[in-house]
């Protein structure tokens, strides 16, 4: 299962770090900034850790940063699953109502289009 990383100072979304013969690499998304119970600002993201030759190459990680993050997140299928279903009925139900708000005239088509292309980008982009 993935961990959640907090920094005070910004999250990148891979770090590498050489070790010996060895790439430690943390892969994070949904970086957000959030404000800690003490009124700080910090950066919480989701992670997930996994090493690679040293010889690994940061265009490499990036080019494959979604299936090296199924790799190494080790959540149950079952539960990713389940996941993924939950996400699905939230955005069936937002264009639900979006096309109710369509035809009740309070949205234009346009308006329309744009929800659908934003939401694509979220759902596409994993967010």
């Amino acid at each position: 299962m993935a961990s959640t990383d907090r920094s005070p100072r910004p999250l990148e979304p891979v770090l590498m770090v050489v070790n010996g013969n060895d790439m430690e690499v943390w892969l994070r998304r949904n970086i957000r900034q959030e404000t800690d119970e003490d009124g700080n600002e910090v950066w919480v993201a989701d992670a997930v850790h996994g090493i690679l030759p040293a010889s690994t190459t940061g265009a490499y990680v990036s080019e494959n940063f979604d299936a090296l993050w199924d790799e190494w997140d080790d959540t149950p299928l079952t539960v990713r699953i389940a996941d993924v279903r939950d996400a699905t009925e939230t955005h069936d139900g937002a264009i639900v109502e979006l096309a109710e708000m369509v035809a009740e005239g309070e949205v234009t088509m346009e308006d329309l289009a744009q929800a659908i292309v934003e939401l694509a980008e979220i759902i596409g982009g994993g967010e």
